[in-house]
């Protein structure tokens, strides 16, 4: 299975959740960076899985670039979106030992 096929599953069995989908990162060997794309696209497709499911209502994205991870608040379980979000990145952040 893939991602694609997983992540509509998920969003059906746990509709209350919120989801840190983390993306797999790529190095350009030419330029020596970082590529981004690939999650761009990926991270895409979960948003607009997540809005064919319950409508573009129901959570809140965001992605963290630097961790090439990708949020979905649940509005609908989450009171205050932007502390969970901060929360949220900040333990993904010290996870990856990163300085925010």
């Amino acid at each position: 299975m893939t991602c694609a096929s997983i992540v509509p599953l998920i969003l059906q069995k746990f509709p209350l959740a919120s989801f840190v989908i983390n993306g797999a990162q790529s190095l350009d060997l030419e330029s020596n960076k970082i590529e981004g794309r690939a999650n761009d696209q990926r991270f895409r497709l979960y948003k607009n899985m997540a809005t064919q499911l319950f409508g573009k209502e129901r959570f809140e994205h965001y992605e963290f670039i630097e961790i090439s991870s990708y949020l979905m608040v649940n509005k609908k379980e989450c009171s205050d979106i932007e502390r969970k979000k901060d929360r949220i990145k900040e333990t993904l952040l010290n996870l990856y030992d990163i300085d925010s």
